[in-house]
């Protein structure tokens, strides 16, 4: 007989290794309601249904509240469209109607105009035919005056049209004339009297050919443009043969000597300049100069010229810069445009290294030419916001006057920076000392000095109460820089132009040295504010100690005590 299998109750199942039932046993919904597969327990259908109705409800009612919400967007997208459209519409209109008034006032002026004429015609007709009434003429004499009238209209327009001609021509002429001067402004020719000068002043007095030129061309900036057009018109002098040192320039003859000094950008000589109408004699220095850019070359003689003429007379004689007596070019194979460039300046009697080895045992003479310079560079910063930037001891001179007393200048303008005019010139140099625009800063040229002396004095006789002083003012460089390597001023123009440090200023500078001139003792210098001036340099945590700087101070130091 077959074994009947017995099942298992709803929510169970049998275990295949027992064959016993398993699992919770399950009781059925009862009727009428329905067993929840979330929960689990028994809910009535409607309830269910019920609940599945709302969630569709909700849907539905979202789906709407959005098409509304776009509907709205649409149309007020619309609105604003027709809005402009309406507005562009009133505008033209408003344009056009304008036009209209402004036409019609035009015509309507005209016919004025026309009118007028015409009533003053015959005002003048009715004049003359109420003189020949008084005077009781006949018909004939009267038609004769009529003749003679319009004969005098006649006459009267032919002159006014003469004279509109002549205008025109004169127009013509005066801008033929401006395009000459512009083109012939600097030679010397007779258009050279377009300037006002007279023949031959570029070489008495550099300062009336500045201003003229400036004037007269109306220059506010030296744009490249302008500087181009200089060089264009720039005097040629002529050399008596190509290899000869003898040149002449209009009136006068330039007759070269011994080289004096030499470099990248071209040759110095001592030379002579001779008026040949008056025989006069006059001992010059000369630069010849070749160079790839002209625009450059010029823009430093400007320089040169502007700061000339802006200081002149400010020390009762002299500028303390150098006197330009010309600037011209000559023909040379040489010269990379096929022209070679040429500066005739003051002589003066010697540079900063020279003076350096002759007065660094006299701290007095020492203390009153660095407070010489110092009060010239505070005049150029107060004016110019003057920034020389290449300022030690090879780009300072010095002069002997004739009551034994020396006079400091400034030389060599290729890297500096000014304000003409309120605008910035050569801001960024081409070279890679300044190749981003810095802010002002009046503590880096004396620096710069102050360094290449530290460094000059090496294996100099020294003067305690001066070289206590550079000791001092050069210390605290190295709270914010320390040369590792090279010259210790030619490394750091681009390191060191972002820190101001006010020991460094003109005011301070001449502060100590009135009292080392009077032999007062310096005692300790105060610690100097020093703010970084470009974003980006930081400060470092420490001072330095290893460097170039940091030895050459110790060197110093030792020598001292």
């Amino acid at each position: 007989m077959a074994k009947t299998r017995k099942r298992c109750p709803t929510g169970q199942r049998k275990d295949p290794k027992t064959g016993k039932c398993k699992g919770t046993k399950k009781k059925r919904c009862p009727a009428g309601q329905h067993r929840d597969k979330k929960s689990g327990k028994c809910k009535d259908k409607d309830i269910l249904a019920k609940k599945a109705m709302k969630e569709k409800a909700k849907r539905e009612e979202k789906a709407k509240k959005e098409k509304a919400k776009k509907e709205e967007k649409a149309k007020k997208e619309k609105a604003k469209k027709e809005k402009a459209k309406k507005e562009k519409a009133k505008k033209e209109k408003a344009k056009k109607a304008k036009t209209k008034r402004v036409k019609t006032k035009r015509v309507k002026k005209k016919k004025d105009n026309n009118k007028s004429k015409k009533i003053k015609k015959q005002g003048r007709k009715l004049k003359l035919k109420e003189n020949v009434d008084k005077k009781v003429l006949n018909a004939k004499e009267a038609n004769d005056i009529e003749k003679q009238f319009e004969e005098y209209i006649k006459m009267r327009k032919a002159k006014k049209e003469e004279k509109k001609k002549n205008e025109k021509s004169d127009k013509d002429d005066k801008k033929k004339s401006k395009k000459s001067k512009v083109k012939d402004v600097l030679k010397m020719r007779k258009e050279y009297s377009v300037l006002g000068l007279k023949k031959d002043t570029w070489f008495s007095d550099p300062c009336y050919v500045l201003g003229n030129i400036k004037r007269k061309l109306k220059i506010k900036s030296w744009t490249p443009t302008i500087l181009k057009k200089l060089n264009k018109t720039l005097p040629i002098m002529t050399r008596k043969t190509p290899t000869s040192g003898d040149f002449t320039y209009g009136n006068y003859e330039v007759i070269l000597h011994e080289q004096i000094g030499a470099g990248s950008f071209g040759t110095i000589y001592k030379a002579t300049m001779k008026d040949k109408l008056t025989g006069i004699k006059k001992k010059i220095v000369l630069k010849s100069i070749v160079t790839k850019k002209p625009n450059e070359f010029l823009l430093e003689s400007i320089m040169h010229m502007e700061l000339f003429c802006g200081l002149r007379g400010q020390w009762g004689e002299g500028a303390r810069i150098p006197k330009l007596e010309f600037i011209s070019k000559y023909a040379s194979p040489r010269g990379e445009d096929g022209w070679k460039y040429i500066v005739g300046m003051e002589m003066l009697d010697g540079d900063g290294w020279d003076f350096f080895d002759k007065h660094a045992k006299k701290s007095v003479v020492m203390s009153t030419a660095i407070k010489d310079l110092s009060t010239l560079l505070k005049k150029l910063q107060d004016k110019y916001q003057f920034m020389h930037r290449d300022f030690h001891l090879g780009n300072i001179m010095y002069k002997k006057t004739p009551d034994k007393k020396i006079k400091m200048y400034i030389i060599d303008f290729g890297l500096s920076t000014m304000k003409i005019n309120n605008k910035w010139v050569n801001r960024m140099s081409t070279t890679y000392h300044y190749r981003k625009t810095y802010e002002f800063n009046s503590s880096q040229d004396l620096r710069m000095l102050f360094t290449c002396m530290l460094y000059k004095s090496i294996g100099t006789p020294l003067k305690k109460d001066f070289f206590k002083y550079l000791y001092q003012i050069e210390k605290p460089i190295l709270n914010y820089y320390d040369i590792e390597a090279g010259n210790l001023w030619w490394d750091t123009y681009k390191e060191l132009i972002p820190y101001y440090d006010s020991n460094f200023t003109p005011k301070s500078v001449i502060k100590y040295m009135d009292k080392i001139i009077k032999k007062e003792d310096v005692g300790t210098l105060p610690a100097p504010t020093i703010k970084v001036l470009r974003h980006g340099s930081k400060l470092p945590k420490k001072p330095y100690s290893n460097g170039t700087l940091h030895s050459e101070l110790e060197y110093l130091k030792r020598r001292l005590n």
